[in-house]
């Protein structure tokens, strides 16, 4: 949009803000990557332990018992 009384010409602030936007959404996208990457690797340490302590239960429960443990009755 050109302004004809001022000769203003809107094209170089647009641009600027859309830039300023777009460099805006690139940061929080970044950080808000970082924050789920670090949330994941978390709960796949926390799922994993859970699972081997539950594996590891089940095993036991068989040595002291001589049966095998459905694992589809196990409450997760």
């Amino acid at each position: 949009v050109v302004i004809e009384q001022a000769k203003w010409d809107t094209s170089s602030v647009r641009e600027r803000l859309r830039s300023r936007i777009d460099a805006h959404v690139g940061s929080v996208r970044d950080t808000k990557v970082s924050e789920l990457t670090k949330a994941h690797k978390v709960w796949t340490l926390w799922r994993g332990g859970f699972e081997s302590a539950r594996r590891w239960s089940c095993a036991r429960f068989d040595l002291l018992f001589g049966c095998m443990v459905r694992t589809d009755l196990l409450l997760y």
